[in-house]
Formats: C-alpha cells, sequence, structure tokens
C-alpha cells in the first residue's frame, strides 16, 4: 500500500476542517445546555450569577480583624427618619443626611440628623412630624438628644446638611438642604441655633440635594455651593402614572427623567455676613444636571477650590476654579464627564501618591467609580482615569444602588479603605409601599493589590441589609480609630463602633486658620511617619447629603513617631511640627 504524501496546502486545508469541526461541536454542546437548564427571569435588585460573581475577589488570610457592633440601642441614639407611610414620591425616597462635629465645642464628636416629613398632608400627623434631630456626646457611648432645646427640631422636609463656620466666631454652623425652603442654623456657641437663611440671603426653595462650604475666591471666608436636583413639585396626584427608567417600569414621581433638572447655585460671603448670589458670574450653575453630591475643594493641587458635582442620569461636571472670581468647565479635558446615575461622593489620596482621587456611587447596573489622578506634568488642567476595575470596585458594585461613602483608614495601616451604603429606589414586588433593602460594604485597601470586601469578616455591626442613604464617621469614643454613622431612608440611625485590636498608631490633627476661616478649610495636611507619607485636606469628603469631621485622622502603621506634620493653610501659609508622638490629638494653628 503507498503512503499518500500531502501538498503544504492539503494540510491546512484538513487542519482548518477539524478546527471548524471542533468548534462546531462544543457550540452544539453549550445549546443544549442553555436550552434544556433551567432558566428564571432576571428580577432588578435579585441577586444574579454572573460577571460580579466571576470576578469576586476572596477575603485575604492577612485581612485586619477590626470588627464592628452596633451599640445605637444602647447610646440614647432614637433617630427614626420619616415615619410615615410613602407616597410614592421621588423626594421621600432620596434622603436623608447626617453631621458628625462637634457643635458644642467640648472636643468630642456630636450627631446631628436631618429629617424629611411626609408629602401627603393626610399622612401628616403629629407623630410623623418630627424634625431634625441633635445629639450632644456625653462620653463612653452616650448621648443626650438636645433635639427640642436646641431651635433645630423644625418640621421640613430635609435633605442634605454642611457644617460650617459661616460667621467666623469659632464654632460650627448649619447648613441643610431642603425639598422647599432652605435652612442655616446659626450656632450661638453652646449648641443651641436660630435660622438665619432669609437675614443672610440663603433661604432659596427647590429640590436640594448636597451642600459644600469652602473660600473658594481665597477672602479668608466661607462660601458656600448648593446643588439642586430636578424641578420637581408636590404631586401626588401623579403617584398612579408609570414611566420607564433604563428599561424598567416605574411609577412617574419616581423617575428623576420625568423631570427637568434644576441649576445649582454659588453663595459668595461677603463682609457684613450675608451672601450674594454669584452663580452667573462664576459660570457653575450646571443647569443640565441632576445634581447630588458636590465636593468643593482643592482638587487640582493649585490652593484654589475646585468643584466636582456628581449628577444624576446627566453628566458630572468638574469645574475648575480659575483664580479671578470664574470657573471652567473642565469635565471632559479631565475626564471626570461621567453619564451615569451618581449619588454619592468620596475624596482621598487613596494611593498615597500625595494627590486627590474620587470615588463615585452609581445606580443599579452601573459599576461605582474610582478616578484616580494622573500625574499633571506642567498642566493646571489634572486628568483622570476610571480604574473601578482595576481594582476590584467595578463588578462588585453592579447588583447595588451605592449612596454615602467614604474613605477612612479603618484599621489605621496608613492607607485610606472605603466604606459605601446601598438602598435600591426599586419597590419591593410583594408590598409596593417598602424599597428593596441592600447591604452594607467595607473594603479593604491592599493597594497596588486594589481593594476586598471584607464586609462579612468585619462584624455583625456591618450585616444587616437596608435602605441607606446617608453615611458619616468619626471617632466617636476617642479611642483613635474611627467609627461610622449611618441613615436609613424611612428607618432608624445606626451607630456601629470599630472595636479596634490591632497594634497600629494613629495620629488626629485639628487644623485653625487666622480669619474667618476658623477651621482652616481647605488646608493641606501631610504627615510623614518612616516610610509612610500621607496627605489629607480640610473639607474634603462630601459622602452624600452628609457631613464629616474638619478633624482629620492618619493611620501610622507600625510608627510611634512622626517625624514632620506640614500644614498648608489656604492663605499659603504653611506651618511645620518635627517629632510627634502617635497616639494623640494634636491642635495646629495657624
Amino acid at each position: 500500500m503507498m503512503s499518500r504524501t500531502w501538498t503544504v496546502r492539503q494540510r491546512k486545508v484538513a487542519q482548518y476542517s477539524a478546527f471548524c469541526l471542533l468548534a462546531l461541536c462544543a457550540s452544539a454542546v453549550l445549546f443544549i445546555a442553555l436550552e434544556y437548564s433551567p432558566v428564571k427571569p432576571v428580577v432588578p435588585g435579585d441577586r444574579v450569577e454572573g460577571l460580579s460573581d466571576a470576578l469576586a475577589r476572596r477575603v485575604p488570610e492577612d485581612a485586619p480583624r477590626v470588627q464592628f457592633v452596633d451599640v445605637t440601642s444602647s447610646s440614647g441614639v432614637e433617630f427614626e427618619h420619616f415615619s410615615a407611610e410613602r407616597s410614592r414620591m421621588l423626594a421621600e425616597d432620596m434622603g436623608s443626611g447626617c453631621a458628625v462635629e462637634d457643635f458644642d465645642g467640648d472636643a468630642d464628636l456630636d450627631l446631628f440628623f436631618v429629617n424629611f416629613e411626609p408629602l401627603d398632608t393626610q399622612k401628616r400627623q403629629p407623630e410623623a412630624r418630627r424634625g431634625h434631630a441633635l445629639y450632644l456626646n456625653q462620653e463612653r457611648w452616650r448621648f443626650e438628644d438636645r433635639s427640642s432645646v436646641s431651635g433645630i427640631a423644625v418640621p421640613v422636609r430635609g435633605m442634605g446638611v454642611a457644617a460650617g463656620d459661616y460667621d467666623g466666631d469659632a464654632d460650627l454652623d448649619l447648613f441643610v438642604t431642603c425639598f422647599g425652603t432652605d435652612q442655616l442654623f446659626q450656632n450661638s456657641g453652646s449648641a443651641t441655633f436660630r435660622d438665619v437663611a432669609s437675614e443672610v440671603g440663603v433661604a432659596r426653595s427647590h429640590f436640594g440635594s448636597g451642600a459644600a462650604w469652602s473660600d473658594y475666591d481665597l477672602d479668608g471666608d466661607l462660601d458656600l455651593y448648593v446643588a439642586s436636583y430636578v424641578e420637581m413639585k408636590d404631586e401626588v396626584d401623579l403617584r398612579g402614572k408609570l414611566s420607564s427608567q433604563y428599561g424598567f417600569a416605574i411609577p412617574y414621581t419616581l423617575n428623576p427623567s420625568s423631570y427637568r433638572p434644576a441649576p445649582n447655585i454659588l453663595y459668595r460671603n461677603r463682609a457684613d455676613g450675608t451672601f450674594e448670589d454669584v452663580t452667573a458670574a462664576a459660570g457653575v450653575a450646571n443647569p443640565t444636571g441632576r445634581s447630588l453630591a458636590v465636593a468643593f475643594t482643592d482638587l487640582s493641587g493649585d490652593r484654589l477650590p475646585d468643584i466636582y458635582v456628581a449628577n444624576d442620569v446627566s453628566d458630572n461636571v468638574y469645574f475648575l476654579n480659575r483664580g479671578d472670581g470664574t470657573f471652567e468647565d473642565a469635565s471632559y479635558a479631565t475626564r471626570t464627564a461621567d453619564y451615569r446615575g451618581a449619588m454619592g461622593l468620596a475624596v482621598a489620596d487613596y494611593d498615597n501618591d500625595l494627590d486627590l482621587d474620587i470615588y463615585i456611587t452609581h445606580w443599579i447596573g452601573q459599576e461605582n467609580a474610582l478616578y484616580e489622578r494622573l500625574p499633571q506634568g506642567g498642566s493646571r488642567t489634572p486628568e483622570y482615569t476610571d480604574v473601578a476595575d482595576l481594582h476590584g470596585l467595578g463588578a462588585s458594585s453592579i447588583d447595588y444602588v451605592g449612596w454615602g461613602t467614604f474613605f477612612f483608614d479603618y484599621d489605621r495601616d496608613g492607607k485610606q479603605d472605603l466604606f459605601f451604603v446601598n438602598g435600591n429606589t426599586l419597590e419591593q414586588a410583594e408590598d409596593k409601599r417598602l424599597l428593596q433593602k441592600q447591604r452594607l460594604f467595607l473594603l479593604w485597601n491592599r493597594y497596588p493589590a486594589g481593594f476586598f470586601d471584607v464586609t462579612s469578616a468585619a462584624g455583625e455591626g456591618l450585616s444587616p441589609s437596608g435602605n441607606y442613604r446617608g453615611a458619616s464617621l468619626g471617632d466617636l469614643d476617642g479611642d483613635g480609630d474611627l467609627d461610622i454613622v449611618l441613615t436609613e431612608a424611612g428607618g432608624k440611625a445606626r451607630l456601629l463602633r470599630n472595636e479596634y485590636a490591632l497594634a497600629n498608631q494613629w495620629l488626629a490633627v485639628k487644623v485653625r486658620g487666622k480669619g474667618k476661616n476658623t477651621f482652616a478649610l481647605g488646608a493641606r495636611v501631610t504627615v510623614a511617619a518612616g516610610e509612610l507619607v500621607q496627605v489629607q485636606q480640610v473639607g474634603a469628603q462630601p459622602s452624600y447629603l452628609s457631613s464629616l469631621p474638619h478633624v482629620l485622622s492618619f493611620g501610622l502603621g507600625s510608627n510611634s513617631m512622626v517625624e514632620k506634620v506640614v500644614v498648608e493653610f489656604p492663605s499659603g501659609a504653611v506651618k511645620t511640627v518635627l517629632g510627634v508622638r502617635a497616639g494623640q490629638a494634636i491642635l495646629i494653628e495657624e
């Protein structure tokens, strides 16, 4: 029998034919598996195995053993947000926030909660007309309810809060945005307040959301940027109308796309203590954005506070401060003009490269974003790139609707970890009066390996699901680690104590400035301890509808001494403190 010699062409044809036959067989097997396997319809909000499961990261064996414990029931804090049945209206489901600050000047952190009264007048019973709440810290995790005697317990439709010393008298005042007329509570100095919004010119009536204080013109006092969401009124009669949101049929009155965007506003603080609306002249109205969260801080590193706005179902916007009283819309130049459903904002130097990065929480199916600032070179306009997927933050958030968020070093290792809360805006299928609940996220920063979800290993306090919205933090018991404060739409506030059991060191830095910017908002603080060099900026983080403390907390790892602390004040003055012992809070004055 003679053997057959194949030509090169014949061999290639035979190899290609065999490859096609194998591919056809594999496709047939896959088709049969899919055709005859049980397939359940996908319901929005349900847990679905897929991309987020495939890209999930296991908790590393060396993850810090830090536990968060819910201490609300024994703390004296009994705040409940919106104690009434939902009217299925957008404004009721969006809020509200909280503030953690020292309001009575006794050197420990107190709590302020924003409340919202019902839109439906038929449900506005006396028990549902609770106002805002103020709890003063009595130490050892006991808080005294001072709401009724503080002047803040006013029944309004409150949304967000921003704490700042607008009048320069060295105590913290409270600006509250409302679905209605905004409020400015002037602090008397002993944690009693008076609403002076009308007197000073900031009593705007709108669908308010986020707000932030900063000295954008560097004249020594605090100015105010206020975000507006949409042009919406009390439309109880439209609750039965349906609309479409990302392909889902939802009530018209729960869909932000049903309403036109509302313009934001910039108030400049004048020498006489009143405010001037300079929005048009400054160029920061953002009339096409449905705005929710605002970062009002120096993102570009030129000492001039910029404005970054997280917009829902519209482009985010980055306003770069020109230094002449006006801002440049640098949204596309910075590569941060992101069109998603953006709610919460966190700002910090997550990679310890001494510039500020931006984290954004989004609506379900859209993934959260982590904008890492790129090396700037000679340009005054920073550029960013979204590295969320690279660091394990993208697909892991795809099943959730994110709200309040912040960076914080919960394990004191010198790297900024990440926390964010979730809560669906879609209603429960079995009871349309209730929203679908979702879980919390605590993510450990193991840079450069990325972030790891350690929620399940960090204590029972993080396990309950809820309709979470606001989130803030602070060292509520003075032990050097950071605790968590949460608000829930239509639910009760929660306090989570950080039960720290590691050996890592810490340093807290309080900064005080000259002039009327007494808390030195915008000051850049650099801490060098061993190989760790970290930077934070006073007042940089906004969360969602919430206000974080002005005191800065630095984790130091194993370093028991800090070589130097450098404070660059908004005025341009620089102060350096050398040889600081770890494990204490220090005050640095301009």
